[in-house]
């Protein structure tokens, strides 16, 4: 909104008629309360956020962050609400139906149940703020990423289309596997796979995935947990390498399909069986996008007003 700061005679000059439609304009502008007196903060796409969401929020951030004294929440929720937009924006809407699925996701795979509690008492009865303020927030965090980012074509095109080339000159020459690696300027890592030890990398911290547990700041008894599952979806992963990949191969040859690893695209030479029924496997490793950047541009088309 354009503000008016000249002198008193330029008032004159553009009339009383004008100034009044000037001025009813500036009120028809500004953010209103609704019927309970709450002010509008901010207007983040198609999403309102007021003054009680900020609080709400606020109050859901000290659940996780006791010592946290500033109001973060306002942030968060532009975050959030921003997020539902890009993913809107790509075809994939926020209904009412995919936020009542996450409350329900949440309540059965909480790890925090006590925790989960004091969130749910911040809202009261409230409950179409607990889904606006933190259901919402919490399924746009986790998909927006894992399940949309890492796995859009379009978000990926470029990522895919380098692996790919490898592939075709790995393929052709499998020989030259390691080779060919150090002419992309990459190195090869290597694997070793089996159905009750699951994928052991040589060079874990090259081949992190977007299925790796996140342990910072997180109390020990849900690290714990996470850690347990990790390594129940590693044995999974295992037996799907064998079974998918490497039952198809014989030793020395490249699989022929690029692997998913989450933030990875893998090219995969099978190098033979060892001992105790695993696999060895030699593989290069092509990071898909940035998400950062991503994020960036699609931001920008993102129309946030804040009060």
């Amino acid at each position: 909104m354009r503000r008016f700061s000249g002198r008193t005679t330029a008032v004159a000059a553009i009339g009383a008629p004008v100034v009044a439609l000037l001025c009813v304009f500036y009120f028809v502008r500004r953010p209103a309360g609704d019927n309970n007196g709450n002010r509008l903060v901010a207007e983040i796409g198609e999403y309102k956020v007021h003054e009680r969401d900020v609080v709400f929020r606020d109050g859901v951030i000290r659940v996780y962050y006791p010592q946290e004294t500033r109001s973060m929440g306002l942030l968060q929720l532009r975050r959030a609400f921003s997020y539902a937009t890009i993913l809107k924006n790509n075809g994939r809407p926020i209904t009412e139906a995919i936020v009542q699925g996450e409350q329900e996701r949440i309540d059965k795979e909480t790890l925090a149940p006590v925790m989960l509690q004091k969130i749910r008492a911040i809202f009261g009865s409230d409950a179409a703020a607990y889904r606006k303020d933190f259901v919402l927030p919490m399924y746009v965090e986790r998909v927006i990423y894992y399940d949309f980012f890492l796995n859009d074509p379009r978000a990926q095109s470029g990522s895919i289309a380098q692996a790919r080339n490898f592939l075709k000159d790995a393929a052709a020459e499998p020989g030259r596997f390691a080779d060919l690696a150090k002419a992309w300027s990459k190195t090869t890592t290597g694997l070793t796979i089996s159905r009750d030890g699951g994928l052991q990398w040589d060079r874990p911290k090259e081949a992190e995935t977007a299925g790796a547990p996140p342990t910072q700041g997180v109390p020990a008894g849900i690290q714990q947990k996470l850690a347990e599952r990790a390594r129940e979806r590693g044995a999974d992963d295992g037996s799907k390498w064998i079974d998918e990949v490497i039952s198809r191969l014989k030793p020395g040859q490249v699989y022929g399909k690029l692997i998913d690893m989450g933030e990875h695209w893998v090219v995969a030479r099978y190098v033979g069986p060892v001992k105790g029924g695993a696999h060895r496997i030699a593989a290069v490793l092509f990071p898909k996008a940035d998400f950062n950047r991503w994020l960036e541009s699609e931001e920008k088309k993102v129309k946030v007003v804040t009060y």
